[in-house]
């Protein structure tokens, strides 16, 4: 119990909508962030949240504020998306209510809406989260101003090297996300302060977006771009136990300690594309069931 080691599977192949030449946001994640607070019309705290789209072949990002969780928010964020960026062939979410809400609306715009466990989106989107989290702080920003930092810092996110266009030592292009958003390269360098200005109320508020979004660059510098450099390892080991209907395992709990995590039984297995198990439903002591992946399930 103390020793076991979680399930793990060797990667599955990368799905054709990461690797076949497409438009941007054809194939899009989609995932919530927050809370994140800010101030009303009367300079009273209140939440709003973060809606992130993320393309799943040029990585780039899409941030949009929505000022709650209710469906109508959902569709008219998505509505906002979609004029900017156009019409999603496939749109990919987790299992949040707000989207199984939202998905009958969604189909009438297009056909095809696949919910996931976790995606291609998962790791950037948390890293923009931590990011977003990190920077803003307690920071008193009202509806205004959060909008406009979100909007630099998408335009941010997306100018991230993704690799080099060619070897030449004398000309080391980048390309980026944005190279694909705007056909061009990113041109995202905030101005310098200008301390002559008159208002200084102004001038404040200016510099304190200008704090936000510096604190947030230097997180996703040592949260993200350190990641460029370390090499992809697959760790799967092949001698790894599969899990079969009727296995009894530990169910991974981060809010415990291992000794108390729960013993569930595995009803039923899902396999992936490749036909390897990715994740299962497992019935808890109280006959809940749940579904999880196989990277939190660990034999006994």
């Amino acid at each position: 119990k103390l020793r076991g080691k979680p399930g793990q599977e060797m990667f599955a192949p990368l799905p054709k909508n990461r690797i076949l030449i497409s438009n941007p946001f054809e194939n899009t994640g989609v995932d919530f962030a927050g809370p994140l607070y800010v101030l009303d019309e009367n300079d009273e705290q209140r939440k709003s949240y973060l809606m992130l789209l993320t393309c799943a072949a040029t990585h780039a990002v899409h941030l949009e504020l929505v000022l709650d969780l209710s469906t109508e928010s959902c569709i008219r964020a998505f509505r906002r998306f979609i004029s900017r960026r156009g019409v999603p062939i496939t749109l990919f979410s987790d299992n949040a209510k707000t989207f199984k809400r939202a998905s009958l609306e969604l189909s009438k715009l297009y056909e095809n809406l696949h919910n996931e466990e976790g995606g291609f989106w998962e790791r950037l989107i948390k890293t923009v989260k931590d990011c977003l989290k990190f920077a803003l702080g307690k920071s008193r920003v009202n509806i205004d101003e959060l909008q406009t930092i979100l909007t630099e810092i998408e335009a941010t996110v997306n100018a991230r090297p993704l690799t080099y266009i060619d070897n030449d030592k004398d000309n080391l292009s980048i390309l980026s996300p944005s190279s694909f958003l705007l056909k061009c390269e990113s041109q995202c360098v905030l101005p310098e302060v200008q301390t002559n200005l008159k208002r200084e109320t102004v001038l404040q508020r200016w510099k304190e977006r200008q704090r936000i979004l510096s604190k947030f660059w230097k997180k996703w510098s040592t949260d993200y771009l350190q990641q460029l450099r370390t090499a992809h390892v697959n760790s799967w080991n092949p001698q790894t136990k599969m899990f079969n209907v009727g296995d009894i395992v530990l169910l991974h709990d981060q809010n415990a300690p291992r000794l108390s995590w729960k013993m569930v039984r595995i009803n039923q297995v899902y396999p992936g594309r490749d036909n390897r198990i990715r994740a299962c439903e497992v019935q808890l002591p109280n006959r809940i069931l749940l579904r999880r992946p196989v990277q939190l399930l660990y034999p006994l």
